[in-house]
């Protein structure tokens, strides 16, 4: 299958990259950074809201994998007009390429965050209330996704993402996991934002990756999915699993708090009714994930 993935020189993007090329597809890169993974000829280099979408990298594609995004929810705050056109925006103009081209089959990565402040398990049939610019814009795309769908005859998966995690996450857009990682590398404090009871559902990137490519060989369509463990952990807790690497630290080490979300998890019920699920990740590997300067 020849597919082309849109932020693929990113944290997620060059796993799924090198995934789907272990698959045996035809795999092209739209993003402003390339891909050591691919050869010029299957890139495109350039800010992907500068795209026309007449290009000749849209040419004879079977599907869409579209990971670009601005990632930052306090980013999204800060500077909500970019949020919106590097997330709603930009899915706009992708699916309008898509159409002009006639893809058949587009791939959304979206997120937790459409789901707002919740408590407990979160299936995808709750409501969507998001609390912030990312989440908004993440719900947004996903209406015009499946309008766009709907009138264009195109297939859609839409993948709300939970935490991700994983070798090659960009610090200044870490998660939890990451963040602690690095700071533990580092024998700096361990910021928690709030109480640190807050509840996450961690997924590893080799999950979200070969979710993806299983479902790419499904014939399952215009479907919403979370895509998580399905367990929780609290901060605290995955604090307490980097004690190894804290032993050196003083005594006196500070946690830092500040309100941030809440409480909840996925339900990968309707995903595991599609498709056979097991995490290959576990979270008490994290300590020997190392991390680089990229992020989709």
């Amino acid at each position: 299958m020849k597919i082309l993935i849109t932020g693929g020189s990113g944290f997620i993007g060059t796993h799924l990259i090198n995934r789907l090329l272990n698959d045996g597809h035809e795999i092209y890169n739209l993003d402003k950074i390339p891909s050591p993974a691919l050869p010029d000829h299957r890139q495109k280099i350039i800010d992907i809201l500068d795209i026309d979408i007449n290009d000749s990298i849209f040419n004879d594609k079977d599907c869409i994998i579209h990971l670009a995004a601005m990632v930052s929810v306090p980013r999204s705050f800060d500077d909500p007009v970019n949020s919106f056109g590097n997330n709603t925006f930009l899915t706009i103009k992708i699916l309008s390429a898509a159409k002009a081209h006639g893809i058949k089959k587009f791939i959304f990565s979206s997120s937790a965050a459409v789901y707002g402040s919740k408590e407990g398990t979160v299936a995808e049939t709750d409501s969507a209330e998001p609390n912030s610019p990312y989440g908004l814009d993440k719900l947004v795309s996903e209406k015009y996704i499946q309008m766009y769908c709907q009138l264009w005859g195109i297939d859609y998966l839409i993948l709300r993402f939970f935490n991700v995690y994983g070798v090659g996450q960009n610090p200044q857009y870490a998660g939890v996991i990451t963040a602690f990682n690095i700071a533990a590398q580092k024998k700096e404090p361990l910021i928690i934002y709030g109480d640190g009871e807050q509840t996450r559902d961690f997924i590893g990137v080799q999950d979200i990756c070969h979710h993806i490519s299983k479902l790419i060989h499904k014939n399952i369509n215009n479907e919403i999915f979370n895509l998580g463990t399905g367990q929780s952990i609290s901060k605290n807790k995955t604090k307490t699993r980097h004690k190894p690497l804290l032993k050196t630290q003083k005594k006196s080490d500070h946690i830092f708090f500040k309100l941030y979300f809440s409480f909840f998890f996925c339900s990968m019920l309707k995903y595991g009714k599609k498709q056979a699920f097991n995490p290959q990740t576990r979270l008490d590997k994290i300590k020997k994930h190392q991390h680089n300067r990229r992020t989709s």
